[in-house]
């Protein structure tokens, strides 16, 4: 796990479907799917990142259902690759 910490409420601007906003971020990387996924806090969602970091998707928004996020702290996933 790789832990970046950012000043809080920075926002970077990014080709996905809003700004990048976060007081920090974790990235948890799976050993057999080569990407990373990213506990995206400020945007309620994981952002899921390529190997070489370029975007593949995203899941997840605000809420407290399935699917559905409240600041995710972090994120983690199986030895099988479960998220």
């Amino acid at each position: 796990v790789i832990h970046w910490q950012t000043p809080q409420n920075s926002r970077y601007p990014g080709q996905w479907t809003s700004s990048v906003q976060v007081s920090w971020r974790r990235y948890s990387s799976s050993s057999h799917w080569q990407g990373v996924y990213v506990a995206e806090r400020d945007n309620h969602r994981i952002q899921v990142l390529n190997s070489d970091l370029t975007y593949s998707s995203s899941f997840g928004r605000k809420g407290s259902n399935n699917g559905e996020f409240n600041w995710p702290y972090d994120v983690a996933t199986d030895r099988d690759g479960n998220v």
